[in-house]
């Protein structure tokens, strides 16, 4: 991020070390990772550094800086916001905020903080005290995703899954609905009251009641960039700056490029040029069908739910198998996963179904897994005592029957009764072959025909 003040770029880093045998990550002297808060002119002189300690530093995602030399920096956490005092050259608090955080972006005039989560915002004054700020009306399926704050205007940009909006004097206005919103790599005010929005392959401008400025594709032609990851920009000139895996560049709001640099790969660390370096794999959960679950529908819905508190979930890099093989669904995606129906129905079977995904800076996520079953084949099942037709004097004969299956196996839960069409309460104790049941009340005299499911 951009101390804009006083043209400095302040990196998160991660450092790789040589370790002794059984420290680190790895055995036998493998790498050890130290994350490093750097300060660098526009030269690439390295002005400040400090390491992190780790027990509180691995779970940060982004940064904004309040202007000015030997100032305070804000860190983004998974649940929580860090403030580190660079006077000091350490962690000064940290303010929880009870959720998982999106995005954080900083009021530098009065260095307040807001924080997005996905269902609120929330405000955090200098001091740490939390203010009650006007709340987006969001829809069921709608959270946010972005936040941008324009100096310029006092105007804070938000972005959900579904529309763009702006607070202004504790007011939510809603703004547009942009194509590929739900795809967002980020948001950056252009300074002139509108607003530039990152997807992967394009950086569009948009004026505040949605007009479309100027449109490129700041990576087009760069080999191995990737794609967009993030972007911030700088109110001073009016340009804005978007970062790939590899590369940074500028752009003034006529869509002019300027600036323009390598990510540097150095002995020891890797450097992300403008926003932050992500070294933190997605969480992947396969949300259904549930584990050991059984299904009478062949093509069972499939629900995936991610989360990555970095670069953000690459949807392309979804894997799925299905008992070890390739599987390969139809898929629709959102920021925070993905539901998929197959292309073609199951077979009757047992299947061990698992996913993994990638973030954009090519972390993969751990397996998960959940087994299920598909079964569309009805059980079998007979009345083997009393015979048909057969004549009692036991007002509470005791009934007997039997069933079998080929899949999943009879719930002996689900057995259902009727007499003469009409439902019959009766008394039953399965077992994987079949049940005894006895009558709930005794039957009066006369002809019953009795009927059973499972």
């Amino acid at each position: 991020t951009l101390d804009s003040e006083l043209s400095i770029a302040w990196t998160l880093e991660v450092d790789s070390q040589s370790g002794p045998p059984g420290r680190g990550r790895g055995r036998g002297g493998r790498d050890e990772e130290q994350l490093t808060l750097r300060a660098y002119d526009f030269d690439g002189a390295r002005l400040m550094s400090f390491s992190l300690d780790q027990d509180w530093a691995s779970e940060l995602s982004a940064l904004k800086v309040e202007p000015g030399f030997g100032g305070r920096i804000w860190l983004q956490g998974s649940d929580a916001v860090h403030v580190f005092d660079v006077d000091s050259g350490e962690r000064a608090s940290d303010y929880p905020v009870g959720a998982k955080i999106k995005d954080i972006t900083l009021d530098s005039e009065s260095t307040s903080l807001y924080v997005a989560t996905a269902d609120a915002l929330h405000l955090i004054d200098r001091d740490g005290q939390a203010h009650a700020i006007a709340q987006p009306d969001l829809a069921a399926d709608e959270s946010l995703s972005y936040l941008a704050w324009d100096q310029d205007s006092e105007t804070l940009w938000l972005a959900s899954n579904q529309r763009i909006l702006f607070l202004q004097q504790e007011q939510v206005y809603q703004t547009f609905q942009p194509p590929g919103v739900g795809s967002l790599r980020g948001i950056a005010p252009d300074g002139e009251g509108g607003i530039w929005l990152a997807r992967p392959a394009w950086l569009t401008r948009y004026s505040a009641d949605g007009a479309e400025l100027t449109s490129l594709q700041p990576f087009a032609g760069y080999p191995g960039a990737g794609g967009t990851r993030g972007l911030t920009s700088d109110g001073r000139d009016k340009t804005v700056w978007p970062h790939s895996r590899r590369h940074v560049r500028q752009f003034d709001g006529a869509g002019v490029a300027g600036y323009e640099a390598a990510i540097t790969s150095m002995s020891g660390e890797m450097l992300t040029s403008v926003l932050f370096t992500d070294r933190v794999p997605p969480e992947i959960e396969i949300a259904s069908p549930a584990e050991g679950s059984y299904h009478n529908d062949p093509s069972v819905p499939v629900q995936i739910d991610w989360y990555d508190i970095g670069t953000g979930v690459d949807e392309d890099t979804l894997h799925l198998e299905l008992n070890a093989l390739t599987w390969e669904p139809e898929c629709n995606f959102d920021l925070d996963g993905a539901e998929c129906l197959p292309s073609d129905a199951l077979e009757d079977g047992e299947y061990t179904l698992s996913a993994t995904v990638e973030d954009y800076s090519g972390n993969e996520s751990e397996v998960a897994s959940v087994s299920l079953m598909i079964d569309t084949v009805s059980p079998s099942v007979m009345i083997e005592s009393p015979a048909d037709g057969e004549i009692s004097n036991d007002a509470r004969h005791r009934i007997s029957i039997a069933w079998t299956d080929t899949g999943s196996g009879v719930d002996s839960d689900t057995v259902e009764w009727q007499r003469n069409d009409s439902p019959w309460p009766v008394d039953c104790s399965g077992d994987a072959e079949g049940a005894d049941c006895t009558p709930g009340a005794d039957l009066p005299d006369g002809e019953h025909t009795l009927a059973v499911r499972v």
